[in-house]
């Protein structure tokens, strides 16, 4: 997959989870992708690369603060429940045979599950909870990281 150009659906699982609001860095957001906080403590995009940060939350809606100063808008993320997002494709696809359930899996874009962090190249999406039955798509837990 790829990282996302629109908002995707959130799909996620359980109980309703905690809502935040974080500030955003000078960058866009998009609805239903894995959000992390950079080293400066604003919110980006997860997966684009392990100096991204760790991963919070996902995006509750779209921001577009490309044009602004890190800090200048707000983006409401959802937060410790279980989400559903794409699974990766060749080496990085997740199967029961390659990930245990509730091992650590990565993010190899916003919105793209990977079973391996690429040698220390990718972030920690959150932990593998299995595998959606008919989709194949990878249940993922997320909660902000120490």
């Amino acid at each position: 997959m790829a990282a996302a150009t629109k908002a995707i659906p959130i799909v996620n699982l359980g109980p309703e989870g905690e809502t935040w609001h974080v500030p955003v860095a000078a960058t866009i957001i998009y609805k239903g992708t894995m959000v992390a906080i950079n080293a400066a403590g604003y919110a980006v995009a997860a997966g684009l690369a392990a100096a991204n940060g760790k991963v919070i939350g996902v995006a509750d809606h779209d921001v577009d603060n490309s044009a602004g100063a890190a800090g200048d808008k707000k983006l409401r993320i959802q937060t410790r429940k279980t989400f559903v997002f794409n699974n990766g494709a060749g080496a990085d696809e997740i199967t029961l045979a390659t990930l245990a359930i509730g091992a650590n899996c990565f993010c190899a874009d916003d919105n793209t599950i990977a079973d391996n962090d690429a040698t220390a190249t990718r972030v920690v999406a959150g932990t593998f909870m299995g595998l959606e039955e008919t989709s194949g798509k990878p249940r993922v837990y997320i909660q902000p990281q120490a």
